[in-house]
């Protein structure tokens, strides 16, 4: 579960702070800021661990497959 929530809650942030300062840079900020602000939500896109959720899927498809053979046996 919280490689889900993580996973979810970087991606978010990330391209809202990538995104929205990249192409809105808000009033009383320069131009410097947004561009900072904007790469720090994109670092924040790259250290999203996706191992955990690789990992989580496999668990799945296993469980999934131990019970397809128990209802059919």
């Amino acid at each position: 579960m919280f490689a889900i929530v993580d996973t979810v809650f970087k991606t978010s942030l990330g391209l809202f702070l990538g995104l929205y300062f990249w192409l809105f840079t808000p009033k009383g900020l320069d131009w410097e800021d947004g561009i900072i602000l904007s790469i720090g939500g994109f670092l924040i896109l790259a250290e999203i661990e996706f191992e955990p959720l690789i990992q989580l899927y496999k668990t799945r498809d296993e469980l999934a497959k131990k019970a397809a053979h128990t209802v059919a046996g």
